[in-house]
């Protein structure tokens, strides 16, 4: 018998003048007598005890009009929410502050949109609840998220991994690493979230949770082994490098590095050999020198670098004055076949954009198109440059025009290529 629940004690103390009342309450709580239902409730819960409990909490001073409409959901949803996990969910709370229990009452209440806990009571589980406690307790953190049935079933099953609970947990940082991540990601929309203050390019929250977890149970183990790439030795920072990204304090890296993780799961890549590989480069900031992974595929080890960009931004920093020139410049530095790199364009940012934009976007950048598309521009002739001088790179995509003598072909052959959507040279334009 629970002894200490503060929800009976509330109704004890409520309804002590009434003698009738108090000896019904005691007979009832403690020995497990049947007695005439004071309520609205219609309890028919088998499990001893537990309608009482029910019946206790339903017609407490303390519970508002709101509250019992979710003490009858819990009552009622036995179909699917059994005697033993409603007990189990009951002592769990139990023990919480009265703030926190009422906080429980008051959320299971929303039904609206149907995505809603309080529209799914019957799926209802402890490792649930205790999940929404960790949402109760991130700081700072829209109360929407932790209302959605999705998310709440999402997290716990990141906490409540079946082979790997333990790993899982270390690899995030513990609860208070996931309460880290949920709440750098505060642009995360959901179904009963303000979208007007939300990031709809963003996978909403329970997604995003779905994407963290699946990354946790099948990355984690990537470290810090060098790899070889190219014939050189290249180091990384690992998996844990990422998941310290989704911790960052700047939202642009949280959502570059969940843009990634959304693909990931997505697509479930296999074989990935390195997260934030880092590259020869030219290029004066250290940032720009990583891949954000490598992986191989049909035999060819590949690096990507995932570009979360919105249109404007794009055309300003790949141009040759642009910030991040540089580091476009260093890929084609560093692959000896256009097949080992990838370029991954966020659609979710770019919505209605297919490779084709893209395309586009090259051909605007590297010539002085729409007057001149046969000229190069500045910028076009630099990454020409260093295409050429990287010799491996240019007899793959030059096979014929590779040497001094027909450099100029080559320029002419390369201005052909930018112009056509499926040349290989801009092969390395996907669209996730």
């Amino acid at each position: 018998m629970i002894q200490n629940d503060s929800f009976i004690h509330s109704f004890i103390h409520s309804v002590k003048q009434i003698p009738i009342l108090r000896l019904g309450l005691f007979l009832s709580f403690w020995s497990g007598i049947a007695i005439p239902s004071w309520g609205q409730l219609n309890c028919t819960r088998t499990k001893d005890g537990l309608c009482t409990r029910l019946e206790a909490l339903y017609n407490s001073a303390k519970v508002t009009a709101l509250q019992k409409t979710s003490v009858k959901k819990l009552s009622d949803a036995k179909q699917m929410l059994s005697d033993d996990e409603l007990t189990k969910i009951l002592d769990y709370l139990n023990p919480l502050s009265q703030i926190v229990k009422f906080q429980f009452l008051d959320d299971w209440a929303f039904n609206t949109p149907a995505t809603q806990v309080g529209a799914n009571v019957d799926k209802l589980t402890l490792p649930k609840v205790q999940a929404w406690e960790l949402f109760l307790n991130t700081a700072n953190l829209d109360a929407n998220y932790r209302r959605e049935e999705s998310s709440l079933k999402n997290l716990a099953a990141i906490r409540n991994h079946p082979t790997a609970k333990l790993e899982l947990s270390t690899f995030l940082g513990g609860d208070a690493g996931i309460q880290t991540i949920l709440q750098k990601n505060s642009y995360a929309p959901c179904d009963g979230c303000d979208k007007s203050v939300k990031h709809d390019w963003l996978n909403p929250m329970a997604d995003y949770i779905a994407d963290v977890g699946y990354f946790a149970a099948n990355y984690r183990t990537i470290a810090t082994a060098p790899v070889l790439f190219n014939g050189k030795s290249r180091t990384q920072a690992g998996a844990t490098d990422v998941v310290n990204q989704l911790k960052n304090d700047n939202n642009n890296t949280v959502e570059g590095a969940a843009f990634i993780l959304r693909v990931l799961r997505a697509e479930k890549i296999t074989n990935i050999k390195a997260f934030e590989l880092n590259l020869e480069s030219f290029s004066t900031d250290a940032n720009f020198r990583k891949a954000d992974l490598c992986f191989e595929k049909e035999g060819v080890l590949k690096i990507v670098d995932g570009k979360s960009y919105l249109p404007a931004s794009f055309k300003i920093d790949f141009k040759k004055t642009g910030k991040k020139h540089a580091q476009f410049l260093d890929y084609f530095r560093n692959i000896n076949n256009i097949d080992q790199l990838e370029f991954w364009f966020d659609s979710k940012k770019m919505p209605g954009k297919s490779a084709d934009y893209f395309y586009a976007l090259f051909q605007e950048l590297m010539t002085n198109a729409p007057m001149f598309p046969n000229d190069l521009s500045d910028t076009g002739v630099s990454w020409f440059d260093v295409i050429w001088n990287n010799i491996p790179l240019r007899n793959n995509l030059f096979p014929v025009n590779n040497t001094e003598a027909l450099r100029k072909q080559a320029i002419n052959e390369f201005v052909s290529m930018i112009s056509k959507s499926n040349s290989r040279l801009l092969s390395f334009i996907k669209v996730k």
